[in-house]
């Protein structure tokens, strides 16, 4: 105890520690950017620890996947090892996964569901629309998908929407209703079902919402300003009516209200936890105060917010450039000339050290050919992940029908990845047979009167696969008991003819031979997963630890592809820092968006901005062009309203002509002599 009294007078300020020192009843601490809120709430837990509350008791909720493992990390460096292994830190998602491992059974799930992805869910909405004869160019199957999530967001009804279009209003409650009944028969949930089939467990199931209440005593929520209607009635579930709840985050960096975020859970969290204590958190560790300056007066101009004033005691620093490029292709240009002249620069940055941000994804085209041009390594944040490669989501379809073996979803994607005598005639046979007895496709497969009823091609492919797959089942149960689940996968993908069939998918041996050791890199993965684990792990564990990635543990991988400059839109840069952030297309109409205009979303607009301007931590660079290409035509574009938001003193505003610090020609030679493509 005394011990961590000194390190709190030591490595905490004196609004954290008053944070860290509340310990129960609602607390809401507003945490602005770069003002150490992870310190705060692993410090947080630790006096919590050293109260002699148990740490069983606590449970951390997050959004990224990379959150709960830097606090995990940071927990375990301040208390002993085995109470920081009781404390459930992780994200919405994989709690409410856990929970339902234990009690979906209520809702008529089975324990071993499997989670529906993007392409999954994807997949069964054009499953229902043939069904259900809807056409595609009359009702969009992506539009489905985005208000299916809605509803379940927001614990709403598909009947309470308002559509102007007729045919969407018509057919999106069939849809919806079909869509989720495949689910169920599948015995799969999606990432909204997760929350929304625990909330509905606890709100039905009093006894169950009690024990769960006297499981974990101790609410923290991270990022609270992000939470939707669901995640908050999960929270008020959970809280109970002894309220030790305490949500860390900032309605200045709320963001996400197009995929249903409510700013209002943060700035109304006083009200509805009565009581609640509020602290803020306003030095900022991260950037200069100059940059600081610059953000309070962007974000103060939105009228409904909690008010904040970040500071910092690392210098004023340099003035924020404004660029003016002729257009979009000179903007580019200049991109690459800054890099250059950033590392040959006084401060010596590296690759590594520099982000270029966007509104929009399509903005990093130009950039990218330019960095090309000019031979700048970049990585491109956003782009395909390694888990999103086609072989990759067969191999994983492959191990989810093993541990699920309703989900025919899964079975569909990969009947005829390779090819097995099995065509479109006998997946018709397939699928009546299904309709007409409700069995797995699985099940259905083995079935002799199937086989009987297609070509003996076909017939001998489904035999071969079925057995193989029955077989694997029960190996796969003894790999669970005893160890050794990377090679089970292998044999597995080996003998049911994934692994050499892909030589007859692809025909290029090169393309052959790169997709089979990506696979066998998934494998490695899985190795990998068991050693850190360091006891037998369930296939079925390891395939939702898969399915609960999150952008961020994509972002990881892809920075360790090496010394680059980071090209990323200012989504995807939320939670990152940099030494040097470049943020680019400040017209009006591309930053603000010109359809964020049109919804009156302004003021998530600027918060966005905002975000993007405390990702630097020295120096700051926004550009625009005077022109920009639109729909094959120039246009004239002008400059971003945000732009007129800050202070004047704060701006060293130049055109492309003064853009850059002289800088010594031996400095720039040798900033390239060891750099090669």
């Amino acid at each position: 105890m005394a011990e961590l009294s000194r390190k709190l007078r030591k490595e905490l300020n004196e609004s954290q520690i008053e944070a860290v020192s509340a310990l129960d009843g609602p607390l809401l601490v507003l945490a602005g950017a770069g003002t150490g809120k992870t310190r705060v709430i692993t410090y947080r837990i630790a006096n919590m620890v050293a109260n002699g509350i148990s740490p069983g008791k606590i449970l951390g909720l997050t959004f990224t996947n990379k959150a709960a493992r830097e606090m995990r990390e940071r927990l375990a460096t301040i208390v002993p090892p085995d109470a920081a292994g009781k404390v459930f830190l992780g994200t919405f998602h994989s709690f409410c996964a856990r929970f339902l491992r234990r009690h979906a059974s209520l809702k008529g799930y089975g324990k071993d569901f499997t989670i529906a992805d993007d392409t999954d869910q994807s997949g069964i909405i054009r499953q229902v629309f043939s069904d259900l004869e809807i056409r595609k160019d009359i009702v969009n199957p992506q539009a489905c998908q985005y208000y299916i999530s809605k509803v379940k967001s927001e614990m709403s009804k598909p009947e309470d929407l308002a559509f102007r279009d007729t045919a969407m209003a018509e057919a999106f409650p069939k849809v919806f209703k079909r869509y989720n009944q495949t689910l169920f028969n599948q015995n799969m949930l999606d990432f909204d079902d997760l929350l929304l089939v625990t909330v509905r467990i606890l709100m039905d199931n009093p006894d169950v919402l009690e024990r769960q209440r006297s499981e974990r005593t101790r609410l923290l929520v991270d990022e609270y300003q992000d939470t939707n209607y669901l995640q908050f009635r999960l929270l008020e579930l959970l809280a109970g009516e002894e309220k030790h709840i305490c949500v860390v985050g900032d309605d200045d960096q709320s963001i996400y209200g197009w995929r249903g975020a409510r700013i209002e859970n943060i700035l109304n969290f006083a009200t509805t936890f009565n009581g609640a204590k509020t602290i803020k958190l306003e030095r900022n560790y991260r950037s200069t105060n100059t940059i600081l300056e610059a953000s309070n007066a962007v974000i103060a101009k939105n009228a409904d917010r909690h008010e904040k004033k970040l500071w910092s005691e690392l210098g004023e620093g340099e003035p924020i450039k404004i660029i003016v490029a002729d257009n979009a292709e000179k903007e580019a240009e200049l991109l690459a000339d800054l890099v250059v002249d950033a590392l040959a620069g006084r401060e010596r940055l590296d690759y590594n050290d520099i982000a270029v941000l966007y509104r929009s994804n399509h903005l990093s085209r130009l950039v990218e050919e330019y960095f090309r041009f000019a031979r700048i390594p970049y990585r491109l944040v956003g782009a395909k992940s390694f888990y999103d490669r086609k072989e990759i989501r067969d191999a994983v379809a492959y191990l989810k029908i093993i541990v699920n073996k309703r989900d025919d979803q899964s079975l569909l994607r990969i009947l005829g990845v390779p090819p097995r005598g099995l065509g479109d005639k006998a997946i018709e046979k397939l699928r009546e047979t299904k309709e007409r007895t409700k069995e797995p496709l699985t099940d259905i497969l083995a079935d002799p009167l199937f086989q009987s009823s297609i070509s003996a091609a076909g017939a001998a492919g489904a035999r071969t696969f079925a057995e193989t797959v029955r077989r694997f089942r029960h190996e796969f149960a003894d790999a669970e008991a005893r160890g050794g689940l990377a090679d089970t996968v292998r044999r597995y993908l080996e003998d049911v003819g994934y692994l050499d069939g892909l030589a007859r998918i692809h025909k290029n041996t090169d393309e052959y031979l790169k997709r089979r050791d990506n696979v066998l890199e998934l494998v490695n993965a899985i190795s990998e997963h068991e050693a850190k684990e360091g006891k037998p792990v369930p296939l079925l564990e390891f395939l939702e630890a898969h399915s609960l990635s999150d952008d961020n543990d994509k972002v990881k991988e892809e920075k360790e592809a090496g010394n680059a400059v980071t090209l990323m839109t200012v989504h995807a840069a939320k939670g990152l820092e940099f030494p040097m952030v470049m943020v680019i297309g400040m017209e009006e109409g591309t930053f603000p968006n010109e359809k964020a205009k049109m919804a009156d979303a302004l003021d998530e607009e600027r918060r966005l901005f905002y975000v993007a301007m405390t990702r630097a931590k020295r120096k700051l660079v926004l550009t625009r062009a005077k022109e920009r290409m639109h729909r094959g035509t120039y246009l004239r574009r002008e400059p971003s309203s945000f732009l007129a938001d800050i202070p004047k003193s704060t701006i060293a505003e130049t055109d492309a002509r003064n853009a850059f610090e002289k800088v010594d020609a031996d400095a720039l030679r040798k900033a390239f002599e060891n750099f090669t493509i």
